[in-house]
């Protein structure tokens, strides 16, 4: 077909319909593909259930610096308690205390039943 066939009278372009609809079919797969497109990247944009998404919800969630800070807090404590814990045992001294019979308290050196 030539140029001279698609312009109607008054010199503007006509399409035939299946042409016309070929297009509005190609405008409307291009606006799904562009509102289907992941606006997160990482994790949150492959597909998932939703037991995986309760179960590792920080891979899906927006960073918060207040419940950071507070997480950071409570392992640092947690690690400095057992540091403390660990320096103030008793168990490193290589004494302990045992009762008597008479009810006295006495401390003795710990044996190892080895030697």
């Amino acid at each position: 077909m030539s140029q001279a066939d698609h312009t109607d009278v008054q010199g503007q372009s006509k399409m035939s319909t299946k042409e016309n609809s070929a297009t509005a079919v190609d405008k409307s797969i291009k606006e799904r593909v562009q509102q289907t497109k992941p606006t997160t990247t990482g994790w949150g944009s492959l597909p998932s259930t939703s037991v995986f998404r309760a179960v590792n919800f920080e891979l899906f969630v927006k960073p918060n610096k207040l419940v950071m800070a507070c997480g950071v807090l409570a392992f640092s404590s947690c690690v400095a308690y057992i540091a403390y814990m660990n320096l103030t045992d008793d168990n490193k001294k290589g004494t302990y205390v045992t009762l008597d019979s008479d009810g006295g308290l006495t401390v003795r050196q710990k044996t190892s039943r080895w030697n």
